[in-house]
């Protein structure tokens, strides 16, 4: 790595776009279902011949993932979207797996979508787990709380603050759904879930996630977040939380995750490692531009060259680049339907979120850069990669 590069990592998202299991369910099912959000720490470059033989979890886990990280909410979607879901069956959390990877789509997502229960056993969690492992990727969890927990609060009423289980949501709506924080029985829950999952992940972080709870008391939330890193802290892992979790009492060497305000400043004041998502730049499910097809604009439209000119060294005040723990693009898919979707969404803006993640930002230009990415075109068709063939960019 150059000196004063920032290590990177990459988000890509829906684990069932990257790595198809064998199940019950059909092609179209399988592409669709689970949301599920991954990261990757992307390597220097890609190899020039890709394994073929991917037995469990076979398809283009290899092309698409240089990554990693996967997320597993408790929602259950992954933390891709709030199709609220489990993902990883709980063996202490029974009634959680009847319904908490339930999807039915509305809204954007694609209307002849309606998925039963479906979730990855602990078997198949943890050959996720062997597979990254034996690619040199980390994979880590996130147990998306105190919000996005409308299955959780679903399948065990206990956790809701007037003890009545809420209906099953279709929707891809955030910040309605919370744990009754400070119950004994809601901490009873987070310890089981937050220590099944750590005896299931070998890395050394666990994400807590802890977004989007805009209705919640400010001082229980950070008495809850500082209870999650304890919890986390005790089975042996780090914390990561989304921004957010700023507004807590952090353990140094904590992980923030940055994606939409400017909290960095008051996270690396308590000592904790930073990583970059800014929405603006690096989520990969926002459209190229208005004539897009596929995506969302909720945070803008971001063209290839908006993804790559920034600089995580130098993008947030009071933020030295040693406190950067590396630089994250997720991609949500609650409007991508197909492999095809997802790779055009990520291709090419995640090669160049890749590269300011890896180089020093010492010469870095875009004219520079657009002309060697014009020149991945072959390489890119073929390797298979559905490219969005950006304007500007003098393909080869």
């Amino acid at each position: 790595m150059p000196e004063g590069a920032t290590k990177v990592l990459v988000a890509m998202a829906d684990v069932d776009a990257l790595v198809r299991k064998e199940s019950a369910l059909d092609d179209h099912a399988r592409q669709n279902t689970t949301s599920v959000y991954t990261a990757a720490e992307t390597f220097p470059m890609l190899p020039e011949k890709l394994p073929t033989d991917l037995t469990s979890l076979n398809h283009e886990a290899d092309r698409l993932a240089i990554v990693v990280e996967l997320g597993v909410a408790s929602d259950g979607s992954l933390r891709s979207s709030d199709v609220h879901g489990a993902t990883v069956r709980s063996r202490a959390k029974l009634a959680y797996n009847s319904v908490a990877a339930w999807l039915e789509g509305d809204g954007p997502l694609p209307p002849d979508i309606r998925i039963g229960t479906f979730y990855y056993t602990q078997a198949q969690y943890s050959d996720i787990v062997a597979y990254a492992r034996d690619r040199c990727v980390t994979i880590v969890p996130e147990i998306d709380m105190p919000g996005h927990t409308n299955a959780a609060l679903a399948s065990y009423p206990e956790l809701n603050c007037n003890g009545v289980a809420p209906g099953l949501y279709a929707g891809t709506e955030v910040g309605f759904s919370l744990f009754c924080l400070g119950k004994p029985v809601t901490a009873d829950f987070v310890r089981d879930v937050i220590g099944e999952i750590a005896t299931l992940t070998p890395g050394p972080y666990s994400h807590m996630g802890g977004d989007e709870t805009p209705s919640t008391d400010p001082a229980a939330y950070a008495a809850f977040v500082e209870a999650t890193q304890d919890l986390v802290n005790a089975n042996g892992k780090r914390l990561i939380g989304w921004e957010e979790v700023t507004n807590a009492r952090l353990v140094p060497g904590t992980v923030v995750q940055q994606w939409d305000r400017g909290l960095m400043r008051k996270a690396v004041q308590q000592g904790a490692r930073v990583i970059f998502s800014p929405s603006k730049r690096t989520s990969l499910d926002m459209k190229y531009d208005r004539k897009t097809r596929l995506g969302q604009d909720w945070a803008g439209h971001i063209s290839v060259r908006d993804a790559y000119e920034w600089d995580p060294a130098t993008c947030a005040p009071g933020v030295a680049e040693g406190d950067v723990l590396g630089v994250e693009a997720p991609l949500w898919t609650e409007t991508l339907s197909t492999i095809a979707d997802l790779e055009c969404m990520a291709f090419p803006r995640l090669m160049g979120i890749a590269e300011i993640g890896w180089s020093s930002g010492t010469g870095r230009s875009w004219d520079d850069y657009r002309d060697r990415l014009g020149a991945q075109g072959p390489r890119l068709e073929n390797m298979g990669v559905r490219f969005y063939r950006a304007p500007g960019v003098p393909w080869m």
